[in-house]
């Protein structure tokens, strides 16, 4: 876990422990996957990390409201297709990745690899 739901509470959180589980283990799960796992191997958790999953909450809360239909203004059953009140699940899944990119970017391992290391130097 990278943010308990204590210190989310204590920035300000206001969901219930339940749905900050969910969406915090939906969180760590993202971070996990576009930086290979690397933060599963710090021996502590950097500062921007946890603020970063407090920050993605409310995002992945969205996309689960729109994945629930309760952002959306229109349905159509044959093209199947869903319009949202100003914003699109895949706007919402880029910001979240983009926010994960920006923070991390600027992170390293205790070896000095970059969080978002791919492999390949240029």
């Amino acid at each position: 876990m990278y943010l308990t739901y204590e210190e989310y509470t204590e920035q300000g959180g206001t969901l219930q422990e339940a749905a900050f589980c969910r969406l915090e283990r939906k969180a760590r799960w993202r971070i996990d996957h576009l930086t290979l796992n690397r933060l599963k191997c710090m021996e502590m958790v950097p500062e921007e990390i946890v603020f970063l999953v407090s920050d993605l909450i409310p995002l992945f809360s969205v996309l689960e409201e729109m994945e629930t239909g309760q952002h959306a203004t229109s349905y159509s059953n044959d093209g199947v297709s869903v319009n949202y009140a100003g914003i699109s699940y895949a706007d919402v899944s880029a910001s979240i990745d983009q926010m994960i990119f920006d923070v991390c970017a600027r992170l390293e391992t205790a070896d000095g690899t970059p969080l978002l290391y791919r492999g390949c130097d240029a």
